[in-house]
């Protein structure tokens, strides 16, 4: 099967930070101190196969050890936990999940744990705690409130997959960049970096509309990655809920990359707008200039992390530099 084209502007370059390899080397030992994992042990390995250091240098990459090693850590916790919580949930009646996630989420947002047994629980307290104190208070608001959007996705996604119906393409989206983390990384941008966006930025449709564009370009690039491991594994993704629609495979293949070479015309047109209407703001160009970092450096590390390789099918995902335009 030949490839499948990702097509990027030329100034959607990836980045890996200088300090990509000690932050996975600290997160590892932090791991390992923390209780988090055990050296040697299945989980300890699984954390080895994601690099958080390397999902944290690429989505990051301009900002300083102090504020992305917090987020390394915190990653390392979410990611492992991540990989738990769905078979935790599936074992729970509908009726106790919701509650069995707030225990995880008033750990991260009151950064306490009490003598909580869960390490994952204590393992968010403490990573809570730190990004926090190295935050704006709107920017941690902000990404709490993305965090607890992650799990009601999560929880929408385990009912849809046990209803046994697979869910339209635009269903689907919905819920997913939800529960695939999207929103929290980008949340995390301001404060890796920093700083606060001014409100009428923040608040403006434009930036909802970046947002989500965002998203779904890290979405659709995570399901072509993947695509092949998801159909082994009986995972829905968005190739799969367009094949739902009546079409074949490689035609859904081929619809979920013009979707994202969509979603990231129209995230750049947006932004270029919004940066005009505020006057060439240096702090909002540079934002996106993160923004946009982030999401192409997430897909070279989805590309060269285990965790999201496909199995062996002859099916690749090309990154290519093309300029893209809406429509």
């Amino acid at each position: 099967m030949s490839a499948v084209v990702l097509h990027y502007p030329e100034r959607w370059r990836s980045e890996l930070s200088p300090h990509a390899e000690e932050m996975e080397r600290q997160t590892l030992a932090r791991a390992h101190e923390a209780g988090l994992v055990i050296r040697g042990t299945g989980l300890h390995e699984r954390l080895k196969i994601i690099r958080v250091g390397y999902f944290g240098g690429y989505s990051y990459p301009r900002a300083d050890q102090v504020h992305l090693q917090p987020i390394c850590d915190f990653f390392a916790v979410w990611l492992l936990l991540d990989d738990e919580l769905e078979h935790a949930l599936l074992e729970l009646p509908p009726a106790s999940r919701r509650s069995y996630c707030a225990r995880y989420m008033e750990a991260l947002a009151a950064g306490y744990s009490g003598d909580e047994a869960d390490v994952f629980i204590r393992g968010l307290a403490n990573v809570g705690r730190r990004i926090k104190a190295n935050s704006a208070t709107p920017a941690w608001y902000r990404f709490l409130t993305s965090m607890a959007e992650y799990f009601e996705g999560l929880l929408m996604e385990i009912e849809v997959r046990e209803r046994g119906v697979e869910p339209t393409p635009q269903r689907y989206i919905g819920f997913r960049t939800h529960a695939a983390g999207a929103f929290p990384v980008l949340e995390l941008i301001e404060c890796a970096h920093d700083y606060v966006l001014p409100l009428t930025v923040r608040d403006s449709h434009e930036m909802a509309a970046i947002r989500l564009n965002a998203a779904k370009v890290i979405c659709y690039s995570n399901d072509l990655a993947s695509h092949t491991k998801d159909v082994a594994e009986g995972t829905t993704n968005m190739v799969i809920a367009l094949q739902g629609q009546g079409i074949s495979e490689h035609e859904a293949l081929t619809e979920t990359a013009r979707m994202h070479d969509q979603a990231v015309a129209e995230l750049d047109e947006i932004a270029d707008g919004l940066v005009a209407a505020h006057g060439d703001d240096q702090m909002i160009r540079a934002h996106f200039g993160h923004v946009r970092a982030l999401v192409r450096g997430l897909i070279e590390w989805q590309l060269q992390a285990k965790r999201y390789q496909s199995l062996e099918s002859g099916r690749s995902v090309t990154i290519s530099s093309s300029v893209v335009a809406s429509g």
